[in-house]
């Protein structure tokens, strides 16, 4: 059986206080700055593996490690943390964290446990409910249905056309409604009760029977304890934040410029009714606008525009760019073309918008933004944003004249060695949801052809269930590379590449061969691949070793093999409070061919 090499999804707290952990100790000092024993074991557990975890995966993450932190301190050097693409994304992920950090003082430290809920709790567990329901949109109508039954109608009578008997468990509805329900005796019913979502339904239950639900062995016990635990938590949050929104929003208003909106919404819904019928989607499925969809929408408006004041706050009001670029970064998707359902998606995320400004503002006002842990994880995000920005500067600049693919061609007697050829199925997105939704239906079983024909964005490959076709390793950087390490059969993902997050599947591979000689233009293309491939890796290896030297790496490898980590093979994600969610830690492709010949450079010295 294949290895499965995806990652299932792991939840995690936003903000881990890196005073809290165990002693922390340098592995590596780069400069000015080092990589510890607790950043290390953060960024290398959260960060998804493929193969076993050996010293081997643990060295190669460490010497890619050091490279990121290598690149950023150069592109800092050079300005990069200056350029509007790193200031833009930093501003986005410091409100993110101080909004988290203020939802932790705000909401989180104020919940109160109650014994009572707790006992409460194991009481109701204990019991499923099997339940039915009447349900009306008109307020009055239900309370002339809840007269009736009172007057002794059947139920049953009462509901027209459906089945509408189910079984709860403790936890699954509402609390007020659970508070109701558990007080019946079978054939007692509820007095209506408004529905808690948006949907505006009001409801009448019936408890049919009460069914034992508890297990006897050990583990249902703790099943049900950890489960009951974590429902009273849940709801408690949910109380201490709607104190507080209640408390903080009162009296607010702060209103968005209406011919902006409409200008906007146009050119979204322009967008999406394009993305739908070039990307094929079928219909009530989700409609993605992607970063390259909002910088294509920035354009169309103009530089001049782009500063208009969208969202109208008395002080420091926002201008459009800062919207557009926020809606880009968090994802916008819709699952209809209609011009009012779209426009109401909008309202939403611009009433959205504007109560989380409200919380940054208010969070800014505390000083949240020079907490230590704040700073830790914007820091982190910086450099992983600046060492990408570097690493593509040479990528960008790795070029191979005719000339040179020509005396190439000539030096090896017009014998050419053709690299590895995979095939592989792909799904690109750059949606975290997608990503999340692509791993659960994999984990159900699904095709991943299939999973890609509705949700990859490699236009190219869509209607061909996202299959490439055989290339050589050399292409599609790290998708390529992976690749050549995998066996048929094998799904590695998901992989951080520059158009957003590759999930993909070898589904074939050729291995290296010697082609016999063929005319020039023959193979002019394969052999400029080639030579593309070991220049970029040349010259990216050498800049490495350079700047390792420049920078004065040092490794303690006795406290690096001291370290013990755990591969949880998962991705990681972070909610954060108020809203929001990110990747636990940045995803750090494989990179350790640099570092044998750093080794080598300094044996060499003389």
């Amino acid at each position: 059986m294949k290895k499965i090499l995806l990652f299932l999804v792991l939840l995690i707290p936003a903000l881990k206080l890196t005073a809290q952990q165990v002693e922390d100790k340098a592995i590596a000092v780069i400069g000015n700055t080092s990589i510890t024993t607790n950043e290390f074991k953060e960024r290398y557990e959260l960060t998804p593996h493929l193969g076993v975890l050996d010293d081997k995966s643990k060295y190669e993450f460490l010497y890619s490690l050091i490279a990121e932190k290598l690149w950023a301190l150069k592109a800092k050097e050079i300005g990069y943390d200056t350029t509007a693409y790193v200031k833009s994304a930093m501003k986005i992920l410091e409100k993110m964290y101080i909004r988290d950090a203020l939802y932790k003082i705000e909401v989180k430290d104020k919940m109160v446990i109650p014994d009572i809920k707790i006992i409460q709790g194991h009481a109701r567990a204990n019991i499923n409910l099997e339940i039915d329901f009447i349900v009306s949109s008109n307020e009055e109508n239900i309370k002339n249905i809840h007269a009736l039954l009172q007057k002794g109608y059947p139920f049953d009578s009462l509901i027209v056309g459906r089945d509408s008997v189910i079984q709860v468990s403790y936890g699954q509805l509402d609390e007020t409604v659970e508070d109701s329900l558990y007080k019946l005796k079978p054939g007692e019913f509820t007095y209506p009760i408004k529905s808690p979502r948006k949907d505006e339904n009001w409801f009448i239950f019936r408890v049919i029977k009460r069914v034992d639900a508890l297990g006897k062995n050990s583990k249902q016990t703790d099943d049900v304890s950890s489960r009951v635990k974590k429902v009273v938590e849940q709801r408690e949050e949910d109380r201490a934040y709607q104190n507080f929104y209640r408390k903080f929003f009162v009296g607010q208003k702060v209103n968005a410029d209406g011919t902006v909106f409409w200008s906007l919404s146009e050119k979204i819904i322009g967008k999406i009714k394009e993305k739908k019928e070039k990307d094929k989607i079928a219909d009530n499925e989700k409609i993605y606008l992607s970063e390259t969809d909002f910088r294509d929408i920035q354009k169309e408006f103009g530089p001049d525009s782009l500063k208009v004041v969208f969202i109208k706050f008395e002080q420091d009001p926002v201008d459009l760019k800062d919207f557009l670029e926020d809606l880009a970064f968090e994802s916008f998707f819709t699952t209809s073309t209609d011009s009012n359902a779209v426009r109401s998606k909008l309202n939403s995320r611009v009433r959205y918008f504007i109560e989380r400004e409200l919380v940054v503002r208010e969070a800014d006002k505390r000083g949240m933004q020079n907490l230590p842990e704040v700073k830790y994880y914007v820091d982190m995000w910086k450099n992983y944003y600046m060492s990408q920005l570097y690493k593509r500067s040479y990528i960008d600049s790795a070029k191979v004249s005719d000339d040179e693919v020509f005396n190439y061609y000539k030096s090896r007697n017009r014998e050419i060695t053709i690299p590895m050829q995979v095939n592989i199925v792909e799904v690109l997105t750059d949606s975290l949801e997608v990503i999340e939704k692509v791993l659960d239906l994999l984990k159900e079983g699904q095709d991943l052809g299939a999973v890609a024909k509705q949700y990859t964005k490699r236009v190219w490959t869509k209607e061909k269930n996202g299959e490439f076709g055989f290339f050589p390793v050399t292409m599609y950087g790290e998708i390529g590379k992976i690749a050549s390490t995998m066996e048929i059969g094998e799904v590695y993902g998901p992989l951080k590449v520059p158009e957003g997050y590759s999930i993909f599947k070898l589904i074939d591979k050729k291995e290296e061969t010697i082609q016999e000689p063929k005319p020039f233009e023959d193979v002019k293309d394969d052999v400029k691949n080639k030579l593309m491939a070991n220049k970029l890796e040349d010259k990216v290896n050498a800049q490495t070793v350079k700047l390792a030297k420049e920078f004065g790496l040092k490794v303690d490898d006795g406290v690096f093999n001291a370290l013990k980590v755990t591969n949880l093979a998962m991705i990681a994600y972070r909610y954060m409070g108020f809203g929001g969610r990110i990747l636990g830690v940045p995803l750090t492709t494989p990179y350790g061919e640099w570092y044998e010949l750093w080794q080598k450079s300094k044996k060499d010295l003389p």
